[in-house]
């Protein structure tokens, strides 16, 4: 059984793994906000918005079936497993390019700005999840530490290339995604030999297939809702707005600010699903409770920092303004999402699909129909307060569905 220390161990490898790949897209995000202008930071985030949405598909369909099973119903046949995880992606990552690709034809056909962006995530896209994925099977296997070399190659590589860029003064939305698109790339190339599973004659098409079917039925359903929170605003105001894409990008400037700590509770929740299916499997207290107090706690210091210093960062960032206002809506944000990650990581293991999907959906309708009141009304403190909502609202929802699944039994 491991021991506290190795189980500390982990949870930091998992945190250095989400920073180091967050990282890289901050640095892009930091390079466009900093060398280009505000609205052109809007474009950016409006691509990485898609690619969010994108994102959250390959979670529904691959990642957290594999990170619900593997260390649970599969743990017995991890090769098999994996070989079978990694089938199921190929196939997606075919119908992601095509679809990319015919979206941003279409668009680029009717001189769309943004449709090149759009075009370009047909080749980034199946990059960046391909990585994501080795990544998080390293979780299944409990090796964050493998994860966390793997993303902080990424982190080097798109550093020199965003580095590249600005020398020769080639950086724009379009080029910031294609050298996230290249560096995830060369590091699965690189790294390939590790990265496939290795031969096995079990057969466990059927079974692998079925438990991602059954997972992925409900939780594309919450696709959305995990989405909202994060690029919901984003997305929407260039289709609302005529200023939209100056808003988005004054927006994605302050959440550069909360990036850090939402994507390090993030790789916390992911390790928390593995490691709460094994002990859930072994008949272990999971110990929801004492993660979610310590988490919580280390999230409210940080959203004190980001009110209280934000401003300066941001200042030195580039022109984007801020207000007070703002800054204690992204403290918000980083407050509820740490218990929302853990309780969502505490369902997935328990195979709680259609509950979180039911608490995930009921907290996407209100957060849709609020952000569309709040950027009607007033989109630039509109698209902060919405924002907020939604990741409040996301919380709500996680309470709700942990307090259902838990009746009749203890959480922690």
């Amino acid at each position: 059984m491991p021991n506290d220390r190795s189980r500390f161990a982990k949870a930091g490898a998992a945190v250095l793994d989400q920073g180091l790949s967050s990282v890289a897209s901050f640095a892009a995000s930091v390079a466009v906000a900093a060398r280009l202008s505000v609205a052109d930071h809007g474009r950016f985030a409006f691509a990485i918005a898609v690619m969010g949405l994108l994102l959250g598909l390959h979670q529904a369909v691959i990642v957290e079936p594999a990170l619900m099973h593997g260390q649970g119903r599969f743990r017995n046949e991890p090769e098999a497993h994996r070989t079978e995880v990694w089938r199921l992606h190929a196939k997606l990552m075919v119908v992601i390019a095509l679809l990319m690709a015919v979206v941003g034809g279409f668009g680029a056909t009717f001189g769309g700005r943004e449709a090149m962006n759009l075009a370009v995530l047909a080749l980034v896209a199946p990059a960046w999840l391909t990585l994501n994925l080795a990544r998080r099977l390293e979780f299944v296997a409990l090796r964050p530490e493998r994860a966390a070399q793997r993303a902080g190659l990424f982190a080097v590589a798109v550093g020199l290339a965003l580095g590249w860029l600005m020398a020769v003064q080639r950086l724009t939305p379009t080029s910031a995604l294609l050298a996230l698109g290249g560096a995830a790339l060369l590091v699965v190339l690189l790294d390939v030999r590790r990265i496939r599973p290795e031969p096995t004659e079990a057969d466990m098409r059927s079974e692998v297939v079925g438990a991602h079917r059954d997972h992925a039925g409900w939780a594309m359903g919450a696709t959305v809702a995990r989405w909202m929170p994060l690029h919901g605003a984003a997305f929407l105001l260039p289709m609302m707005t005529e200023d939209g894409f100056f808003h988005a990008g004054t927006l994605r400037t302050h959440l550069l600010l909360a990036l850090p700590m939402l994507q390090a509770m993030s790789a916390i929740g992911s390790l928390s699903t593995s490691v709460y299916a094994r002990r859930r499997a072994e008949g272990q207290p999971l110990g929801l409770t004492k993660s979610v107090v310590g988490w919580t706690t280390l999230a409210l210091g940080y959203a004190a920092l980001l009110v209280g210093f934000g401003g300066v960062a941001l200042t030195a960032l580039s022109s984007t303004p801020t207000h007070l206002s703002w800054r204690l809506a992204m403290g918000i944000v980083v407050v509820v999402q740490a218990p929302a990650s853990l309780l969502a990581g505490w369902l997935l293991a328990r195979s709680q699909s259609r509950r979180l999907f039911f608490a995930a959906a009921g907290a996407a309708i209100f957060s849709l129909v609020a952000t569309l009141v709040l950027l009607s009304r007033a989109p630039a403190d509109g698209a902060f307060a919405a924002v907020a909502l939604a990741y409040g609202a996301a919380l709500v929802g996680m309470v709700v569905a942990s307090l259902v699944t838990g009746r009749g039994s203890t959480p922690s």
